[in-house]
């Protein structure tokens, strides 16, 4: 078994574990913040506007590659595409109801998925390099 296919296997495991994380950390409340609603700020904005930026990228690259054309299963190797296409579902779906509540659960729960986001991209761009570096074209 390849290192892609090991790591094709293991992300839906990987991004479940990362999503649950975060939403046990945005359940718990630090002691020094103050009951209430989070109030519109700049840096709700940037956060929000970001995560609808990042969102639309993806899927247009899911979109415009094809992949959302592709019946993945879940033993898949493949399935990253899938495991992007709902984890980005999930961060609009937060993002609308951040606008909307204005709770600090969603709050933190945002930023920690904006944490799993730049992670994921910093992954997705590593698998790229790492793509880069070991292809060898045959010849023929």
């Amino acid at each position: 078994m390849s290192l892609f296919n090991m790591l094709g296997y293991a992300s839906p495991v990987l991004m479940t574990l990362l999503v649950a994380g975060a939403i046990i950390h945005a359940c718990r409340t630090p002691a020094n913040t103050a009951p209430g609603n989070v109030p519109l700020t700049w840096k709700v904005i940037v956060l929000c506007v970001s995560h609808g930026l990042i969102a639309a990228e993806v899927y247009w690259h899911l979109i415009n590659g094809g992949w959302l054309a592709v019946h993945y299963h879940w033993d898949d190797p493949d399935n990253i595409n899938l495991v992007m296409a709902v984890f980005e579902a999930l961060a609009a779906v937060v993002t609308v109801a951040l606008l909307i509540f204005r709770s600090r659960f969603l709050y933190r729960l945002l930023i920690d998925l904006m944490l799993i986001q730049l992670l994921l991209a910093v992954v997705m761009a590593g698998l790229l390099l790492l793509f880069v570096f070991t292809w060898k074209p045959k010849m023929f």
